[in-house]
């Protein structure tokens, strides 16, 4: 008898516990975002968009509750750092420059620190063609030009570089493809002289696959050498850091797996006034980088938190930086998101800068990018294609980023 009152006393407690902890669930503060994870979190209010018949009620509210699991926070950070210690323990032996494929993503983690990058470029039949066909059309644009200086420079990043290939054994294809490139260009060439794995910590972020203030002044010295601008060269007047503010960039977003974030620091310099244009509409309150210091960096609800108006800026197609200066000629530049971290610093050296994104041309429009066209309607002088290894090869959920270019 008294074995049957413990059982049911222990059943009552469970079913209590139970009652209790699914209600501070549902009546606790909603919390749309996991800072930790770097993605949005299902709510509760989702279920009103979705079906008991079809099975969406049962897993969103099944994900929400998950989500919003009392004390989620702190049990997701200790899975965090208890999975980060299992993996540096299990790999304490490896080489520093160990290659470990992060689960799900085509992220890599270099050794048992916290840098990551992207995957390692294959030579193949396919990737050479590429290169060498988007060489010959640059080719084929400056001979359309003739009145026009077209240039190309390569922003290097660690896995377009041999550096992994002695400790991991293989080759990767990224030095062979970039050759190739090299040599069939007519236009002149430059890039971020990336030869040691110092290099990659000193210019780009652990976290993220983009320059740092840092790798974004190394290379705006490196374009303006090679647009043969004779004029002095900005020089970083200070830096501003938001000091104790997470920065958890594209790779951590992937992964979630990143337990140390960046901290995101800028370089001041003594700009010209300047006014920017997205698609001929001007626009008052775009984010420059004199409104860094100004910016709440506890404010991190927003989609977009300040990083990314500052470190990226790459989601409109068609941008224009006008500084007035009549006597200056007029810059094109053809890139992606790391022409925004110095695309006021090169505006300042020309009168009207158009910075065009041509895989979002084609994702936002459906059409491809009209190179003779725009060179045409905006009296271009010079051309710069500043475009990342990814963009001459690579396919992802946004599509054929060589064919979009």
């Amino acid at each position: 008898m008294k074995f049957k009152k413990r059982n049911l006393l222990f059943i009552v407690l469970i079913m209590g516990a139970f009652i209790v902890l699914s209600f501070s669930v549902i009546l606790k503060e909603t919390k749309s975002i996991s800072h930790e994870e770097a993605r949005y979190l299902t709510t509760f209010e989702s279920l009103t968009d979705t079906s008991y018949l079809d099975g969406s009620f049962q897993s969103t509210f099944e994900e929400a509750y998950t989500d919003q699991f009392v004390f989620r926070n702190q049990i997701v950070m200790l899975k965090k750092s208890f999975d980060f210690l299992t993996k540096e323990f299990m790999l304490s032996f490896t080489d520093d420059l160990t290659i470990n494929k992060m689960p799900g993503v085509n992220v890599n983690q270099i050794g048992t620190s916290s840098w990551l990058f992207n995957m390692i470029v294959e030579d193949t039949p396919e990737n050479e063609y590429r290169f060498k066909t988007r060489a010959e059309e640059i080719n084929d644009l400056q001979a359309r030009h003739p009145d026009v200086d077209i240039y190309v420079y390569m922003p290097t990043q660690v896995h377009d570089t041999d550096i992994f290939d002695a400790a991991n054994g293989i080759v990767g294809g990224g030095p062979a493809l970039t050759k190739i490139f090299k040599e069939t260009l007519n236009v002149p060439y430059s890039e971020y002289q990336l030869e040691t794995i110092d290099d990659y910590y000193k210019a780009y972020y652990m976290s993220d696959h983009h320059p740092n203030n840092v790798g974004a002044d190394i290379f705006y010295q490196d374009i303006l050498k090679l647009l043969d601008i004779d004029e002095e060269p900005l020089r970083p007047t200070g830096e501003d850091c938001h000091v104790g503010k997470d920065f958890l960039g594209t790779f951590a977003r992937q992964t979630g797996f990143i337990t140390e974030a960046d901290e995101f620091c800028i370089y001041n310099y003594d700009l010209p006034e300047f006014d920017v244009y997205v698609k001929d509409e001007k626009m008052d309150n775009y984010q420059k980088r004199s409104d860094f210091a100004n910016i709440d960096p506890n404010n991190r609800e927003e989609d977009y938190p300040y990083w990314y108006g500052i470190a990226y800026n790459a989601y409109d197609p068609y941008m224009e930086i006008d500084t007035n200066q009549e006597d200056k000629e007029n810059l094109l530049v053809i890139g992606d998101s790391y022409s925004s971290a110095i695309i006021d610093l090169l505006a300042s050296h020309f009168n009207h800068t158009y910075r065009v994104l041509p895989y979002n041309v084609m994702i936002y429009t459906g059409e491809l990018f009209n190179y003779d066209e725009y060179i045409e309607e905006y009296d271009i002088d010079k051309v710069l294609f500043m475009l990342t290894f990814e963009n001459y090869y690579y396919q992802d959920e946004w599509g054929d980023r060589w064919a979009q270019n």
